[in-house]
């Protein structure tokens, strides 16, 4: 079983990349998910972890002394060096985050031939999206485009 948002998400990269290359889907909400999608446009699977967010409340709830910080709103990287804990907590979470998705995209991109086109979607991808080494398509509402073609699609048979 696969999730429809993944799938949706590889509806609308498919609609989206060039038909000779694969595509890599991140999707940046409550969990992250990096997708991999043959040159053929057939959807092969991928990784899903915890979000940002989510990995901020998993910090709060199962430590003891850790506060609750917010990281649903991402605009801006945060530094990378936190000089008290919650800076540190931010910065570990959001760059732990990058530094995750980064390794993704390479290990799913060296099972394709070529390079992989990436696309990006989600809540923190405007601020990820220029971080991750490659050219990266950051497309807002990737989950809603994928709708949409699947509708017409429909409509169409």
């Amino acid at each position: 079983m696969v999730g429809i948002d993944r799938l949706l998400d590889a509806v609308a990269a498919n609609h989206l990349r060039d038909p000779a290359r694969a595509a890599i889907v991140v999707d940046l909400g409550s969990a992250i998910t990096v997708d991999l999608v043959s040159p053929e446009g057939a959807f092969l699977g991928g990784v899903i972890m915890p979000g940002i967010a989510m990995s901020a409340r998993a910090l709060y709830q199962f430590t003891d002394l850790l506060p609750e910080i917010e990281m649903s709103e991402l605009t801006v990287p945060p530094p990378v060096l936190g000089t008290s804990t919650v800076p540190a907590m931010r910065s570990g979470l959001f760059w732990g985050a990058v530094g995750a998705i980064r390794q993704l995209i390479e290990l799913l991109g060296d099972r394709v031939t070529g390079e992989p086109e990436v696309f990006l979607s989600g809540g923190a991808g405007p601020a990820v999206a220029e971080l991750l080494g490659r050219s990266v398509r950051h497309v807002p509402h990737l989950t809603l485009a994928g709708i949409v073609l699947t509708a017409r699609l429909q409509c169409e048979t």
